[in-house]
């Protein structure tokens, strides 16, 4: 079963009773058999704008992209977009976009991938501790977990819905800065 997840309303011009119009046009427009607003729950969210070319595609589909992505985050997918256009009274027109999704769609944690660079610094984090005692091997060790744990973590928090392993990221930089520090002690022992 589909789910309304969000609407943006788009008119032509600015009016004094833009909301109850919306909410009319909600009312009596159908999409799937039924008035949009019987689709409307507490989770859709809902945001109205004003553009003179409302219905130009031109005009549309990028507002409706930054919107919906604003709106919904990694939930926005651009496939689940559909378009309505309307002709009200007073040469009030203007375009209805939905975004649905799928009810049963897991949620965007269960979905989260693993990233693999915060994978790669805490296996490298962990063999690199015991490598350290051999000088320079567990200070390169040490240094490629502690640089992938670096770019792995601003990976994940740049894209947080859709990846995870912030703790392996977190663990592979201790791990690696603290073989990095152990080589350089012993190959300073080593040496002097």
């Amino acid at each position: 079963m589909k789910t309304l997840d969000a609407l943006i309303v788009i008119f032509n011009k600015n009016f004094v009773q833009q909301e109850s119009f919306m909410n009319e046009i909600l009312s009596s427009m159908t999409v799937r058999n039924k008035p949009y607003r019987s689709w409307v729950s507490d989770g859709t969210k809902i945001k109205s704008f004003v553009k003179e070319d409302s219905q130009n595609p031109q005009v549309y589909t990028p507002m409706a992209f930054i919107n919906f992505q604003t709106m919904l985050g990694d939930k926005f997918e651009s496939s689940n977009i559909e378009v309505a256009t309307f002709q009200g009274t007073q040469g009030i027109k203007g375009v209805i976009l939905s975004h649905w999704s799928d009810k049963d769609q897991k949620s965007s944690v269960e979905t989260q991938k693993t990233n693999i660079l915060a994978k790669t610094s805490q296996i490298l984090g962990i063999l690199s501790l015991p490598a350290s005692v051999f000088g320079i091997v567990g200070i390169t060790l040490g240094s490629i977990a502690f640089i992938t744990g670096l770019i792995g973590g601003r990976q994940i928090k740049k894209n947080m819905n859709v990846q995870k392993g912030e703790r392996m990221a977190l663990i592979g930089k201790i791990l690696g800065g603290m073989s990095v520090l152990f080589g350089l002690l012993v190959t300073w022992a080593l040496y002097t």
